[in-house]
C-alpha cells in the first residue's frame, strides 16, 4: 500500500502555466525514490509532473495542459522506490491557489 501523503499546490511561473506542489509523506523520513503526479479536475487531466523524493519530501513542478474552471481537484501520486512495486495514492485537494 502507498504511504499517507500531504499535498499542497499553487500556481507558479508566468501566466499560470505551471503548478508547483509540495508533497510530504507522513511518518516517511526514510522514503526515497521517484514521484509522478497527475492533477485532475472534474475528471479532466490538468497537469503532469515528476520529481525525486528525498527524506519523505518532494517539490513537483507540473506543466499545465489545459484550463478547467469547475469541479473538485484530485491528485494522483505514483511513488516508485528501489526493489518495491510502484504505489499509487489519490488525494483530494481543497484548492490550487
Amino acid at each position: 500500500p502507498a504511504p499517507k501523503a500531504k499535498v499542497s499546490c499553487g500556481y507558479a511561473g508566468s501566466a499560470d502555466r505551471q503548478i508547483r506542489c509540495q508533497v510530504s509523506f507522513v511518518h516517511g523520513r526514510q522514503i526515497n525514490g521517484t514521484l509522478r503526479i497527475r492533477l485532475s479536475r472534474n475528471g479532466t487531466i490538468v497537469g503532469l509532473g515528476h520529481a525525486r523524493v528525498r527524506r519523505g519530501n518532494a517539490t513537483v513542478t507540473a506543466k499545465v495542459l489545459r484550463q478547467v474552471t469547475s469541479g473538485s481537484w484530485r491528485v494522483t501520486l505514483v511513488l516508485a522506490r528501489a526493489h518495491l512495486e510502484p504505489a499509487t495514492k489519490t488525494v483530494a485537494l481543497a484548492s490550487v491557489s
